[in-house]
């Protein structure tokens, strides 16, 4: 569903489309799918902070904390996502 909405939805609406890439990168956090979570939460992040979104940005660094408490935490995907984090410091 959240791909069908992504395809059909307007690209002039950043903070909606980062909002759809969280929702995404957390689902598949909930799936066990690291890559395509950390994937889809590096693209949310790029959009939401080109939109000035405090919110979604506190999601996807919640996210992240999340894992950070599992065994992927030394995962070169967690620390791409660390780094694209840490950029915005």
């Amino acid at each position: 569903m959240l791909d069908c909405s992504l395809t059909n939805y307007d690209p002039t609406l950043i903070r909606g489309r980062a909002r759809l890439l969280i929702q995404k990168a957390e689902a598949y956090y909930g799936l066990g799918i690291l890559d395509a979570c950390v994937h889809n939460a590096q693209d949310a992040f790029t959009l939401a902070r080109s939109a000035g979104s405090c919110k979604i940005i506190s999601r996807i660094r919640a996210l992240h904390d999340n894992l950070l408490q599992t065994s992927w935490r030394k995962d070169r995907y967690v620390a791409d996502l660390s780094d694209v984090l840490a950029e915005c410091e």
